[in-house]
């Protein structure tokens, strides 16, 4: 049986999803800053000679040295999967709000919004990555992407159950975990990328319908039958003819 929108389980797994996601960024935040400046504090030999906030002062001084470059393949995937989740489940079937077009024109048009707002801020906040590979470390594209489409799935198939809800956005907390753990993103970093991402799906399917009427509105369809009946007589024949409106 199919779940509204308004049904207020829906919105408390939607919601409970962003929460987890915000929580399990702090875990990871948390382990990894934690294990870094541990591992740090051990490689230089004058340490005894160094108080914790010494240490962590020399250390902010210092140039980050670039990591060789690294192949994040798992991540590369990871951000479409809510994406092409959607297209899958159509495919065997399982059909969403919109057609095939109809969703396409969605999910290109918050790709637009979306890939505008990141590279907009990459291009002016220059934020060097955590492991000094680049300038290009907020807000992140990969977490923008999967958000995006996170609320692309959960936009098309909200009425059908809200766990595909869930399950988009398990699979975009997922992707910034992993960018995280990869030393690519910092927290704030994947933060604005799932709030761009998020944003650009929302506003896309409020304003598209809008403009889509302005400019194409829908002629008014009448619907009608038409039945016509061959009729042989003595003296004459013809057919008769049915309209209805």
């Amino acid at each position: 049986m199919n779940s509204k929108t308004a049904d207020p389980y829906n919105n408390l797994l939607f919601f409970s999803g962003k929460i987890a996601f915000f929580f399990l960024l702090e875990i990871v935040l948390s382990c990894q800053g934690g294990n870094a400046f541990s591992q740090q504090f051990q490689q230089h030999t004058f340490q005894s000679n160094l108080s914790a906030s010494q240490h962590f002062l020399y250390n902010k001084s210092r140039s980050v040295e670039p990591e060789p470059a690294r192949n994040y393949l798992a991540d590369d995937i990871l951000q479409y999967s809510p994406i092409i989740a959607v297209y899958v489940l159509n495919a065997i079937g399982i059909k969403g709000k919109h057609k095939f077009t109809e969703r396409t024109v969605y999910l290109a048009t918050s790709y637009l919004f979306m890939g505008t707002a990141v590279y907009g801020l990459k291009t002016q906040v220059h934020s060097p990555r955590p492991d000094g590979s680049d300038n290009n470390s907020f807000p992140s594209g990969h977490a923008a992407i999967a958000f995006m489409g996170a609320e692309f799935f959960r936009k098309e198939y909200q009425e059908q159950s809200p766990w595909y809800g869930v399950t988009g956005y398990a699979l975009a907390t997922t992707t910034a975990i992993l960018r995280l753990h990869h030393n690519r993103h910092r927290i704030e970093d994947v933060a604005a990328g799932a709030v761009i991402g998020i944003l650009s799906t929302q506003i896309v399917y409020k304003v598209v319908p809008a403009v889509c009427h302005k400019l194409f509105p829908s002629p008014n369809v009448h619907s009608y039958s038409l039945q016509i009946t061959p009729f042989v007589d003595r003296n004459k024949t013809g057919m008769v003819i049915q309209i209805r409106l």
